[in-house]
């Protein structure tokens, strides 16, 4: 758990292979630990859960189906390249301006 809060402080969305947290999952000891005083492993499942949900985590099971693709928010690369010269252009507006702070 705490290498994907790592991994979600650095991106914006994680990719999780080989875990589950699908219904119909019988071998849960595998990834979580027997339930203790005070913690019951299935919270955990519905931490992931929640994650996936927000669209922080993208949860890759072999028990789920072929899940298709979306790369609508993936910006062209065209509209990269315009980005990066307004970028550029707005640094040197900035450097000629001087220190106007």
């Amino acid at each position: 758990m705490k290498s994907i809060e790592l991994a979600l402080s650095m991106c914006d969305i994680v990719d999780i292979y080989g875990f589950t947290v699908d219904p119909g999952y019988t071998e849960w000891r595998r990834y979580f630990s027997a339930p203790r005083k005070g913690h019951n492993p299935l919270q955990g499942r519905a931490y992931y859960q929640l994650l996936e949900c927000l669209g922080l985590i993208r949860i890759h099971s072999p028990m789920r189906s072929t899940r298709k693709q979306d790369w609508s928010d993936v910006p062209s690369t065209e509209m990269i390249s315009q980005a990066h010269a307004a970028a550029k252009q707005l640094k040197r507006s900035q450097s000629n301006q001087g220190g106007d702070f």
